[in-house]
C-alpha cells in the first residue's frame, strides 16, 4: 500500500518539476532523430536512382554509338582483324570518357552511401545506448525503492521491538513504549532531580508552566539541564533507543547519498513517508538528539523538514528547546 502511494506521488512530483523540461528535450531529440533518418533515407533513395540513371545512360550511349556506326558504315560482321580493331577503337574512344566519368561518379556515390550508412549505424548505436541507460536508470530507481522500503520496515521492526516495564507493573511495547519512556524520563516530575541547584523555584515553575525563565543565564542553565536529562535517558534506555535511532539516522543519510541516481522530488517523497511513520516520541527524541548530531545530519533534517510535525502542544520543555534550536533554523 505504501509503495503504491509512493510511486504515484513520485510520478506527480516529477510531472510538475523536472519532467516537463526533460520531456521537451526528449521530444526535440526524437524529432531530430526522425528528421535525420528521413533525410538519410531520402538521399539514399536519390543516390540509388542516380546510380540507375548512370547505368542506363552508359547503356544508351553504347547503343547510340552502335547505331551511329551502323548508320554510317553499315552493320556487318567484319572479316579481318583490322576492321574489328577500327570498330573497337571507335567504341572505346567514344565510350571510355563516358564510362570514366560515370565510374568516378559511382565511386563518389558509393562513398556517400557508406557515409550515410555509417551515420545511421552511429545513430542507432546512440539510440540503443540511450535506451539502455534509461533501462538501467529505471532498474536503479526500482532498487532504490526496494532498499528504502526494506530499510523503513527494518526501522519499524526495531521500534516495535522496544519493550519496557514500569514499577506499577504495566508493560508497554512499540511506539507506546517510546511514549511512556518520554513521559517517564523527560517530563515533570521525573526530571526535577536533573534541575536540582540549577534553577530557582520561580524559574523552575515558570519553565514548566509557560516554557520561559527570567534571564539569559537561566535559559542556558535550563537548556543544559534538559540536554543532560536526554543523555541520562539514552543511558538508561540504551537497549531500547540505540538501534532505532541509529537505523533512522542511517536511513536518512543513505537517501541523501543518492545524489546522482534519484531525483530530488523522489527524495522529498521518501522523507514525507518517513515523517508519516514517526510518532510524537520519535520526533521529540530526534529533536533532542539534533544537539549532538553532525553538521551533515542537521542539514538533512533541515533540508527535508524532518521535524516539521514536531509536537509542542503538551510538552513545555520541547516548546522551550524549540526557541533555543538555532542550529535548526
Amino acid at each position: 500500500m505504501l509503495q503504491e502511494y509512493y510511486v504515484s506521488a513520485e510520478d506527480i512530483a516529477l510531472k510538475y518539476t523536472e519532467i516537463p523540461l526533460q520531456k521537451i528535450m526528449s521530444s526535440i531529440k526524437e524529432l531530430q532523430d526522425q528528421t535525420d533518418e528521413e533525410v538519410s533515407n531520402f538521399f539514399a533513395e536519390k543516390m540509388l536512382r542516380d546510380g540507375r540513371r548512370v547505368f542506363w545512360g552508359i547503356a544508351v550511349a553504347a547503343l547510340s554509338a552502335l547505331a551511329l556506326y551502323a548508320g554510317k558504315f553499315g552493320f556487318t560482321l567484319a572479316d579481318t582483324k583490322d576492321e574489328w580493331g577500327v570498330f573497337g577503337d571507335f567504341l572505346g574512344g567514344l565510350l571510355n570518357p563516358i564510362v570514366g566519368i560515370a565510374t568516378v561518379f559511382l565511386v563518389l556515390l558509393n562513398a556517400r552511401l557508406q557515409r550515410l550508412e555509417l551515420r545511421n549505424s552511429l545513430r542507432e548505436m546512440k539510440n540503443s545506448n540511450s535506451a539502455l541507460e534509461k533501462q538501467n536508470k529505471s532498474i536503479r530507481i526500482q532498487e532504490f525503492q526496494n532498499v528504502f522500503f526494506n530499510w523503513l520496515n527494518t526501522y519499524r521492526d526495531a521500534v516495535n521491538s522496544v519493550s519496557t516495564a514500569f514499577p506499577n507493573g504495566k508493560s508497554y511495547s512499540g511506539q507506546g513504549a517510546l511514549l511512556k519512556i518520554h513521559k517517564h524520563h523527560m517530563m515533570r516530575p521525573e526530571v526535577e532531580r536533573v534541575f536540582a541547584n540549577r534553577l530557582t523555584g520561580q524559574d523552575f515553575n515558570s519553565l514548566f508552566n509557560t516554557s520561559t525563565v527570567s534571564s539569559a543565564a537561566a535559559e542556558q542553565e535550563a537548556e543544559d539541564a534538559i540536554l543532560k536529562a536526554w543523555e541520562l535517558t539514552k543511558q538508561i534506555e540504551l537497549e531500547n533507543l540505540e538501534v532505532p535511532m541509529r537505523s533512522l539516522l542511517g536511513l536518512m543519510e543513505w537517501i541523501d547519498n543518492q545524489s546522482f541516481e534519484i531525483p530530488l522530488p523522489q527524495k522529498h517523497q521518501c522523507f514525507r513517508i518517513i515523517r508519516a511513520n514517526l510518532s510524537s516520541a520519535e520526533l521529540i527524541f530526534l529533536f533532542y538528539e539534533s544537539w549532538s548530531l553532525s553538521t551533515r545530519q542537521i542539514n538533512i533534517i533541515k533540508e527535508f523538514s524532518v521535524l516539521e510535525k514536531l509536537p509542542m502542544n503538551f510538552d513545555p520543555l520541547v516548546i522551550f528547546m524549540k526557541s533555543r534550536a538555532n542550529h535548526l533554523d
